[in-house]
């Protein structure tokens, strides 16, 4: 079979097993990833690619995950571009029942993902056969051994004759076979959020793939360009994902122990030393060390902060345990992760607190599993006695590592020639066999075993254990628990040993089977028949020891035959198992509804399961299971907050428990994660509470009492409400003694709110002050200021509220008091300093509003009344209801010019005054109405004319003169 060949059977089998799903929908992390995030859709502009998490916040923010995935948000933004290439029949999900996410189809990336993993197995299949060919024993790395690994690394399989190459074959296809098949990668593949692990995965692979042809070329020029091509790739898979740096540690194991050293020319220690330092080999290395260096300087200069600082207990429950029960679950979470891998029957999408309950005790029997995972690891690192590789480098020897591992037992060297002379020799020359090629044969033998060991130390480390570190939740915290994708790139060490394994336990007479029935060999089956004819020569002792060997090597074969088809059938059964488990398990992710009622199965004692448990049961109305999920949820872990936003709106909707049902959302704006959303449902609720009139006070005063809670601290909002209040309670007969009742809330909190704003000022700044340190992200904070003018203003209206409950308010006493607060405290009194989502915004005080329209329909006649109402109406946007206003007051401005002393009390000293009056109010109607400029300039000459003729004391005819010309040259 050639390798096209090999390639397309790969694709195909991958493509078939993950074709179903193609028609999944956005499930899960994939709608805060991908539908929500517009670095994907493409309602960000690029630069966002660059400065943005994966999750699509700022990457200095406190809030950011830290994920810095800049090559995979563009692959998705590509994607999606793609996709909306596609014709309207591929949209397959542009009108069913997974369309919830503003038109984007999940189709391309669904696509995208399968394809990818698809090439991967290729890949593994390419990188299986380059790292499978190092097993072999090349110590002496002479031209024919060179020639063979050569062409198991390009796995043409075209001419070549050896049997070895072939099993290299196999063992690559096998390994490649179970990739592609392994269920562990469900997630990865059928989960959008999983296009980072594939596509990290794929840069990492041609990384490796080509840091191993630039080892292999001769000169200098060919290897520096593979080289830099290889750092480059790596730099590239550790932007796709964070996990992709850790394939350095495999570049620099596979070098250190299973590519060959240099010859050191000299015995000197500082001559060896400078010949090492310009070799290829540690200039490689140090390669190596300067990417992964250049990675780590980068996110630190974009990021900050390299490490997840945001995690909570229902996610990673490890950091928040005592230092035994850390260690020892921390212990148990390996051992789950490679039991994930070996037997991947029970998989979930979240595997939350307390999902696996905490290993709390040295007599916990799941600590034997712990035990287990890592006595297999430490035999396999410390069996092969890595440590030998520097006495190897200092003796200066050009052998690779194929013979690090090589530890003769003490008098095993090939003895002298004096001494082989003295060995006795008939047994050897009965059996037609010399005495160096056999003693040859043995050292080989152990040569080839140790090297195997060698081989097996660099996968387990450099594959496994090195890109699964970042998620061990040893060198660092991370934000989950388990996450099966996290294993898609370790899976590669997995599928190459345990392919490495099988074909051990297959054997020769397996392997060949298998090479024949795949198409790999074109050669028969070798004779192992022993010969029927014995020499005439030997003895009829030899004779017999020939034939009781003869008999030992037929027993054997039965043996051999037996394990071979037990290696078989073992392999049958995993490729078989893993792709109906995978294929089943693909219909999971359907969607989410399918996909939490399959962790449920796994995962019932999961807290996030829970909640999502009881989100899937509202959406078909099943209260009672609704609630009954997320109390159970909030009991699992008394940290999870989310449980209480849920809570409240089921009960809410319910219909029954209405105020347990407000409490608990009150309750619910402690939580960041639901704040805004239990803020909506709650401003929701006392919206339709204050529609009855006879709630209307009750419904203000709870509404700004929770506006007032330390997690929002929105003073100005409940102060405009408690004012409201107070000014209906004194209007409707009222005291004002229960007025300041109502006020009280409000004047507390506005000073508390002024000491905190004048702390917060006398603070000195933090350097990363535009992405403030706080967990209560609706918190609102108002400039000192701001404060202290609403502070003025509050106690301004009060002084009103007080005349309005002992006068009337179309009496003199009551309309004096209002003059002073309109001559006082205009216009800064007239505009509220609101904040919304936008930042801080103006708008027109409520109070103030209500008491100016109570004025001036006691009084419609009073000119500074018509004024205000007029400047309010313009701020409301009320354009031609101010324009009126307006005109009314400068009209009534114009009749008081030759009524002085009646209004002197209210600011009008004389009739030139009067007539300033009447012209500012001419004028902002211009500013209005511009379309009535005509009208307004004749009636502001008017106003002239009446005070020159009135008064010609004050000069009006120079003011007359210049309005008469405007009048002409804008009007004629």
């Amino acid at each position: 079979m050639r390798a096209y060949q090999i390639h397309g059977t790969l694709l195909t089998f991958s493509l078939a097993l993950f074709g179903n799903t193609w028609f999944a929908g956005f499930a899960f992390d994939d709608n805060f990833a991908v539908v929500s995030n517009g670095d994907v859709t493409g309602s960000a502009s690029l630069a966002g690619i660059w400065q943005n998490d994966f999750w699509g916040q700022q990457i200095r923010s406190d809030q950011s995950h830290k994920s810095y995935r800049p090559v995979t948000i563009l692959s998705l933004r590509l994607v999606n571009w793609a996709g909306k290439l596609l014709p309207n029949g591929l949209n397959w999900h542009s009108a069913d029942k997974h369309d919830n996410t503003g038109g984007l189809n999940a189709f391309p990336f669904h696509l995208a993902n399968v394809v990818v993993h698809a090439i991967n197995s290729c890949l593994v299949y390419r990188a299986a056969l380059l790292l499978i060919a190092l097993k072999a024993p090349c110590a002496d790395l002479n031209p024919a051994c060179q020639q063979r690994a050569h062409i198991a690394a390009q796995g043409n399989g075209k001419g070549t004759s050896h049997t070895h190459t072939q099993q290299q074959l196999l063992e690559a296809c096998i390994a490649a076979l179970l990739f592609a098949a392994h269920p562990i990668h469900t997630e990865a593949v059928a989960g959008i959020v999983g296009h980072a692990e594939l596509l990290s995965a794929a840069l990492a692979l041609l990384a490796l793939m080509t840091y191993m042809s630039a080892a292999s070329k001769a000169d200098w020029g060919n290897h520096y360009q593979m080289l830099t091509v290889s750092m480059l790739l790596l730099l590239l898979a550790a932007l796709a994902k964070e996990i992709g740096i850790t394939m350095a540690g495999a570049l620099v194991l596979i070098d250190i122990y299973l590519l060959p050293w240099p010859r050191l020319s000299s015995s000197s220690l500082r001559h060896c030393a400078a010949q090492l330092a310009c070799h290829r080999k540690v200039i490689r290395l140090v390669a190596v060390t300067a990417a992964v260096a250049a990675y780590a300087q980068l996110r630190s200069w974009l990021a900050g902060d390299h490490l997840v600082r945001i995690y909570r207990k229902v996610e990673n429950p490890i950091p928040f345990a005592d230092p035994l029960t850390a260690r020892l679950t921390t212990g148990f979470l390996h051992a789950k992760y490679f039991h994930l891998l070996l037997l991947p029957l029970h998989l979930s999408a979240d595997w939350s607190y307390a999902c696996v309950p905490y290993v709390q005790s040295l007599r916990d029997p799941r600590n034997a599993a712990t035990a287990a995972v890592y006595t297999a690891v430490l035999w396999v690192i410390v069996s092969c006695k890595p440590w030998q590789v520097v006495p190897h480098i200092l003796a200066g020897s050009d052998q690779t590592s194929h013979s690090q591992c090589k530890t003769a037992k003490p008098g095993s060297e090939r003895t002298s020639s004096r001494q082989q002379q003295q060995q006795p020799t008939a047994t050897f020359q009965e059996s037609g066999l010399q005495p160096e090629t056999e003693v040859s044969r043995v050292e080989d033998s152990i040569a080839a075993r140790h090297q195997e060991s060698v081989w097996q130390m660099v996968v387990v480390v450099g594959l496994v254990i090195a890109p699964f570190s970042p998620a061990a939740n040893v060198l660092f915290y991370v934000g989950t628990f388990i996450a099966e994708r996290l294993l898609y790139l370790p899976s590669f060490g997995y599928c190459l040993l345990l392919a490495h394994y099988l074909t051990q336990l297959i054997g020769p007479h397996g392997m060949h089977t298998l090479l024949s029935s795949t198409g790999l060999s074109s050669e028969g089956q070798p004779n192992h028949r022993a010969s029927s004819s014995l020499s005439p020569h030997l003895s009829s002792a030899a004779t017999a020891d020939l034939t009781a060997q003869h008999g030992q090597r037929q027993a054997l074969s039965v043996k051999m035959h037996i394990r071979s088809w037990l290696g078989l059938v073992l392999l049958s059964v995993l490729l078989m198992g893993y792709s109906w488990r995978t294929v089943t398990r693909n219909l999971d992710w359907e969607d989410e509804e399918t996909l939490f009622v399959a962790a449920q199965k796994v995962c019932m004692n999961s807290g996030k399961v829970r909640l999502n448990s009881g989100i899937l049961e509202r959406r078909h109305s099943n209260w009672d299971k609704a609630l009954h999920h997320f109390r159970r949820a909030r009991e699992i872990d008394d940290t999870y907050c989310e449980p209480d936003y849920w809570i409240g709106a089921s009960l809410l909707q319910q219909g029954k428990h209405v105020q347990l049902g407000l409490m608990e959302l009150e309750k619910a704006l402690r939580c960041k994660y639901v704040a805004a959303n239990a803020l909506n449902a709650l401003q929701q609720v006392y919206q339709l509470m204050g529609s009855e009139a006879k709630e209307k006070a009750a419904s203000h005063q709870a509404w700004a009492s929770i506006l007032l809670k330390p997690e929002l601290g929105r003073v100005v909002e409940a102060c405009q409400l408690l004012e409201q209040v107070a000014h209906e309670k004194v209007q409707l007969g009222g005291s004002y003694a229960s007025a300041q009742d109502v006020m009280k809330p409000c004047l507390v909190h506005l000073k508390q709110a002024q000491s905190a704003s004048q702390q917060a000022a006398a603070a000195p700044s933090p350097a990363d002050a535009a992405f403030p340190k706080s967990d209560k992200p609706l918190l609102v904070t108002y400039t000192n200021s701001t404060l202290t003018q609403l502070m003025v203003c509050t106690k301004a209206r009060g002084r009103i509220f007080r005349a309005l409950s002992q006068h009337r308010p179309d009496s003199e006493e009551f309309q004096d008091v209002v003059y002073k607060y309109l001559q006082r405290h205009m216009p800064s009194c007239r505009l509220l300093q609101a904040k919304d989502g936008d930042g801080e915004q103006q708008q027109v005080a409520t109070v103030h509003l209500h008491l100016i329209h109570l004025v001036q329909s006691a009084d419609s006649e009073d000119p500074w009344f018509q004024l205000e109402w007029g400047e309010i109406m313009g701020l409301e946007n009320r354009l031609k209801e101010a324009s009126l206003h307006l005109q009314v007051a400068a009209a009534l401005f114009i009749t008081h010019l030759d009524q002085v002393p009646s209004v002197r009390k209210r600011g009008i000293a004389n009739p030139k005054d009067a007539s300033q009056l009447a012209v500012m109010c001419l004028r902002r109607v211009q500013q209005l109405q511009p379309s009535d400029i005509c009208q307004v300039v004749k009636q502001e000459c008017d106003v002239y004319n009446k005070l020159q003729s009135l008064q010609p004391s004050f000069s009006a005819l120079q003011d007359l003169e210049n309005c008469q010309r405007m009048l002409h040259k804008m009007c004629m």
